[in-house]
């Protein structure tokens, strides 16, 4: 079969840039100054008038945010994962790609936060308030954004907001989402108070980052629609109010009182004096176009003349009027106030004399009427009145307004609470030019970042849960969209001259070819022409409605998304060994967190397997003397079958256990002759391992997201904790001189036997991801693998959307727990990362003999 020649290409924002920030290999390299939080305090604008009254938090009255550095773990280039399906690619030809990243100069890798590179969108990972403070105040991105679409819970059902697997919508017994839990617990822990804090804080963090001509549009349900309304004019000043727009989410539902079917969109500006804004217009069939043109329609034959329609032809004009039928309105041809000029006076038109109405003047003067006459615009019907026609075909449609009639839901829900991609389309349309950046933070299943990346806008996104990183980093890599024409490739400058009616002008002055990219130069947009009475009669320069819904494609060219990184930010913030931050900071909640972890170890234990129902029973446990705090060992118990002392360490949740702190606590644990150590934490870093540390046998457990809130647990005491895993890879050295990678599962730690124990569970790896030339810093993910993805529909839809162009065996590796073979890295190191389902990530780097 032939292959597709079509091409996969993508936008390249080549006008904008990002600053240069660390890699979570970086950190060691980072100066104090790197590290050094920065406090961000956000302004809100409207504070003058009259607030809404509710138990407002103590940080509330005053919003300072300590901003943190975000760390980069995943370079993820849409145009690798493509060349991987469509021919066979190695690690040295990707490096191409890598450089998409780069755009710094030569000196300036280890120079944080000074240098300006590349553009790539960006997936983070954290709570929305600390992450805005960091891009505010430690990347300098006040004033950057031109759009936040924010679409926070609508009240305060717990159920409503989390998923536990990418997998399963709904389910609640996920084991390791602190930081989502933390952000749950801020949202919720005083009711109604601390959800309208939240919203607040969030909105006054975002209205920092817009642009001038920025616009804030919070999608919200009837609950709290009145209050969160308050609330914004809080932040933004009542006058910068845009609209409040009304939509259909659901259809009607039986109720003992009235059914309440519709959704609310919110929309504040920056500044309403400088706001951005584009008219959309709801597209007409020939039919609707006729309703729209209402009682005033007629039809003009070929030669001419004109006549009313017959009532089948206003019922079906598709099938019963003439094709070489013009339709037309008729448009009125007088205005407001009587004329002391002559403008009022008699006209007179085909022997016909025509009065302009009382206290009313003709729309143009007698001059104007006879260049309307000569070109066929006037018409005059009923009792002498005279009007000027305008065309079907200069009339955009209708306009959109602040009522959207149709049913907007999410056509293919990918998440538990999920926002229509029309919602977020119409208010991208509106609000925003292509090039723009929007930021979201409330990711969800990333349809805010679908549809920027769809519309050619730069885009920014956030979550607390690993879940919705996980289901947006596969929707951007699956999604194929229309090649739109810019401005700055050759093509779309014919095009758009063609348009303007200036093409002579055009081909006289054509400039050098060019086959560009970058969508902030523009879209050639279809574009209906504008009349009036006025532009007709005094022949006033062409002009045109650009409907910005309707861009110009480019044939032969299929659209992937542009590179995009994936970061994260609170979670990673680690314990130096050493510092005995851990018992000052927070001190009060996290006792009662530790209590909570100690609970469930006394119930629950600790599992010995990944696979079996058997646990590691704990007696006596007890706290740990704090005479070496740095140490983080926190209790002490007995193992109820052996009767062996065990050391255990409860990390906070709002830290990552790194290798250092557990080697720092293997230590202390070693210095009280116990063999063995239990490390429970919500975070891992990405590497640590189960190994021993001398003669100290090491358990890494994840404690379940439900014991950082007390009243929220899960009421399945055998899932507050399970073991943490890293890849268990084969490396298959071929005898061409290449290699893959195997992965057979993962490890984890049976402290049953003392040894580690291999885990064939592979169902539950969503994603791995391959770096086949590892540098130590920066994880390019090469090639990424969906195995047990075969009936997934987004994976589907991106086989229909290649076609023919697809290689099926590069598909079946892309499908399967096996790569593709590659050459061996020239830098002696790979590395492989594996996120399950469940969101948990676990990466290992290999030593390869070159």
């Amino acid at each position: 079969m032939m292959k597709d020649k079509t091409k996969a290409e993508a936008y390249k924002h080549k006008a904008a840039t990002r600053t240069n920030i660390p890699t979570d290999r970086d950190r060691v390299f980072m100066t104090d100054q790197d590290h050094e939080k920065v406090e961000f305090s956000p302004e809100p604008a409207g504070t003058g008038g009259p607030v809404l009254s509710w138990r407002r938090g103590s940080r509330n009255r005053d919003i300072r945010t300590d901003a943190l550095p975000l760390y980069i773990h995943e370079k993820v280039n849409p145009s690798a994962f493509i060349s991987q399906l469509t021919s066979v690619t190695t690690g040295m030809e990707q490096m191409d790609w890598f450089d998409e990243f780069n755009g710094l100069p030569s000196d300036a890798k280890y120079d944080w936060y000074k240098y300006q590179g590349h553009w790539s969108n960006r997936i983070i990972r954290g709570n929305s308030v600390d992450v805005m403070a960091s891009l505010a105040a430690k990347e300098g991105m006040t004033g950057q954004i031109q759009m936040v679409f924010f679409d926070p819970p609508y009240g305060i059902n717990f159920a409503s907001n989390y998923q536990s697997s990418t997998r399963k919508r709904g389910a609640t017994n996920t084991p390791v989402e602190a930081a989502a839990r933390k952000a749950f617990r801020d949202t919720y822990i005083d009711g109604l108070h601390s959800y309208l804090d939240t919203i607040f804080k969030i909105a006054a963090h975002a209205r920092a980052l817009l642009t001038e001509t920025g616009s804030f549009f919070l999608q919200i349900g009837v609950e709290n629609v009145h209050r969160i309304s308050v609330l914004l004019d809080e932040v933004f000043g009542p006058e910068n109010r845009i609209a409040t727009i009304a939509f259909a989410k659901t259809g009607a539902k039986s109720s003992k009182h009235l059914s309440q079917v519709a959704d609310y969109l919110l929309w504040y500006a920056k500044d309403k004096n400088q706001v951005r804004y584009n008219q959309l217009f709801e597209p007409l069939t020939r039919k609707q176009k006729l309703e729209f043109m209402s009682w005033a329609v007629m039809a003009e034959l070929p030669d001419g003349s004109c006549r009313n329609l017959t009532p089948e032809e206003r019922n079906d004009p598709d099938k019963h009027l003439p094709k070489d039928v013009k339709l037309f309105r008729r448009m009125p041809l007088t205005s407001q106030h009587e004329s002391k000029t002559g403008r009022s006076n008699d006209y007179r038109w085909n022997g016909t004399e025509y009065s302009c109405p009382p206290v009313r003047q003709w729309s143009v003067d007698h001059q104007g009427m006879d260049r309307l006459a000569a070109k066929g615009r006037l018409i005059a019907v009923g009792k002498g009145e005279l009007s000027w026609k305008k065309y079907e075909n200069e009339i955009p449609g209708r306009e959109i307004h602040n009522l959207w009639f149709d049913q907007q839901s999410p056509s293919d829900m990918h998440y538990v609470v999920e926002t229509a991609e029309v919602i977020v389309e119409r208010c991208l349309l509106m609000a925003t030019q292509p090039g723009d950046l929007v930021l979201d933070p409330t990711c969800g299943s990333g349809t805010t970042a679908l549809v920027a990346e769809r519309w050619g806008r730069r885009w920014i996104t956030i979550d607390a849960s690993a879940i919705p990183v996980a289901l947006c980093r596969q929707r951007i890599l699956s999604s194929v969209h229309k090649w739109y024409l810019t401005l700055d490739d050759s093509e779309g400058q014919i095009q758009e001259a063609q348009l303007e009616g200036k093409l002579e002008e055009y081909q006289n002055n054509p400039g050098p070819m060019r086959a560009g990219s970058d969508p902030s130069t523009g879209f050639v947009y279809k574009r209906i022409p504008y009349v009036s009475a006025a532009h007709l009669a005094y022949d006033e320069p062409t002009k045109s409605t650009l409907l910005v819904d309707r861009p110009i494609e480019k044939n032969g060219v299929k659209r992937i998304s542009s590179p995009f990184t994936v970061e994260s930010h609170s979670p990673w913030v680690y314990i130096s060994p050493g510092s005995s931050e851990i018992y000052r900071r927070n001190i009060e909640r996290q006792i009662s967190i530790r209590e909570n972890v100690v609970r469930a170890l006394e119930v629950a234990g600790i599992p010995a397997s990944n696979d079996s129902g058997d646990r590691w029973r704990l007696d006596s446990i007890e706290l740990w003397d704090d005479s070496e705090p740095s140490s983080y060992v926190t209790h002490h118990g007995i193992i109820r079958d052996s009767g062996d002392r065990v050391a255990i360490a409860v990390i906070p949740d709002e830290r990552t256990a790194s290798e250092g702190l557990i080697d720092a606590a293997a230590g202390t644990a070693e210095n009280r002759n116990i063999s063995k150590l239990v490390v429970i934490a919500f975070h891992f870093d990405a590497d640590a391992k189960n190994e021993k540390r001398g003669r100290v046998q090491i358990v890494l457990v994840h404690a379940n997201r439900d014991l950082t809130i007390g009243e929220l647990k899960s009421g399945r005491e055998d899932n507050a904790f399970v073991l943490v895993g890293e890849p268990n890879v084969e490396i298959v050295d071929l005898s061409n001189g290449k290699m893959q990678v195997r992965i057979k599962g993962y490890n984890v730690y049976d402290p049953a036997s003392g040894n580690v124990r291999s885990s064939n569970k592979t169902s539950e790896i969503d994603c791995w991801m391959l770096d086949t030339d590892y540098d130590g810093t920066s994880f390019f993910a090469r090639r990424i693998h969906f195995p047990c993805k075969s009936t997934d529909k987004q994976i589907l839809g991106l086989k229909r959307a290649l076609g023919s162009r697809i290689d099926s065996t590069q598909w079946k590796f892309m499908e399967s727990l096996t790569s593709a073979p590659f050459h061996r890295p020239s830098g002696g190191r790979i590395a492989v990362r594996i996120v399950t389902a469940y969101g948990d990530e676990m990466l290992a780097v290999l030593t390869i003999d070159i």
